[in-house]
């Protein structure tokens, strides 16, 4: 059986609650990048809502932040 690629998580305001994540942390985009394995584009996208992160991402961001998160059918939300 094929691997099914994880669903993107679209949440309203998820781009600024990650860019608020990343400066609590004291990390820049390229910072966060590293951290997550992906370019200091991605990390743009991600906060400017042009792509929008799938579970994995929002655990990588958690992790390399320091926070934990959770996601319910409205809201993410993140916590140090």
């Amino acid at each position: 059986m094929p691997k099914r690629k994880p669903r993107q998580i679209t949440r309203p305001g998820l781009n600024e609650k990650i860019r608020e994540v990343r400066l609590a942390a004291k990390m820049t985009q390229r910072e966060l990048a590293d951290a997550i394995g992906h370019s200091q584009a991605f990390v743009h996208q991600l906060e400017s809502g042009r792509t929008a992160p799938n579970v994995h991402h929002l655990i990588a961001i958690a992790e390399a932040t320091g926070h934990t998160f959770a996601i319910d059918a409205e809201t993410v939300i993140f916590v140090e």
